[in-house]
């Protein structure tokens, strides 16, 4: 069985998908199991994911219709079954759910703006439940995909490479900060897509809650910032 988790929506969503695919491959371990994602963070989580055999790139904002459509066509009718990770409620990413072609497609029933979102393009459903946790809803999709109750809970996974962890400790040892001090990154920024901007802290609240935690844990505070490198 080829399986393919489109988990198009960021590094967040495609992290909180990380316990459901870990069931995937418990259950179904002969399975052939590939990540579709958009942008670099998630690629670079999923990368060293025990549980894939494979992730692909492919960034549809900037590379237009035409070229996206070309991609997408290179993908067409090569998996069984496909999944849009929890929560990806637009329209973009349940058509190219549907487009791959796979027979099974799960994907969630929203409470709004399904039908507008084209969410009846997915096959196999399960209903949104503003109770439940993104982690649970993404391992009762793959619950409604092999069809059986998955009682399991796995937590989140991240496999940080031996490079990155052997990278971020010389900076730490570069920076004069031991291993039995807390550090504490702040990352003050985020996407300006689909509003995010409004999830934006004031810079004077990072200020605050570093001076307390300063205070009170003799902290050390990074500050971790991204910027779009031009591409070539």
């Amino acid at each position: 069985m080829k399986i393919l988790v489109i988990a198009l929506s960021g590094i967040g969503d495609a992290l909180m998908f990380t316990p459901a695919l870990m069931l995937l491959r418990k259950y179904l371990p002969e399975a052939e199991i590939d990540a579709l994602v958009m942008y670099r963070g998630a690629q670079e989580i999923y990368s060293s994911n025990p549980d894939l055999n494979k992730v692909i790139h492919f960034n549809f904002l900037e590379e237009g219709a035409f070229k996206s459509l070309k991609f997408l066509y290179q993908l067409r009718k090569k998996y069984d079954a496909s999944i849009n990770v929890y929560p990806s409620n637009r329209k973009e990413y349940n058509l190219i759910n549907f487009f791959i072609g796979a027979k099974k497609r799960a994907g969630i029933i929203y409470l709004r703006k399904n039908k507008s979102n084209l969410g009846f393009l997915n096959n196999i459903r399960v209903l949104e439940n503003d109770n439940v946790h993104n982690v649970q809803a993404n391992i009762k999709l793959c619950e409604a995909l092999i069809g059986k109750k998955l009682y399991d809970e796995p937590p989140l996974e991240y496999s940080i490479p031996v490079n990155e962890s052997v990278s971020a400790n010389k900076y730490l040892f570069d920076a004069g900060i031991s291993a039995s001090e807390l550090v504490v990154g702040f990352h003050p920024g985020c996407a300006t897509l689909k509003n995010h901007i409004k999830r934006r802290w004031e810079p004077e609240k990072f200020a605050e809650l570093a001076k307390k935690l300063i205070g009170s844990h003799s902290a050390r505070i990074l500050i971790f910032w991204w910027t779009r490198r031009e591409r070539t």
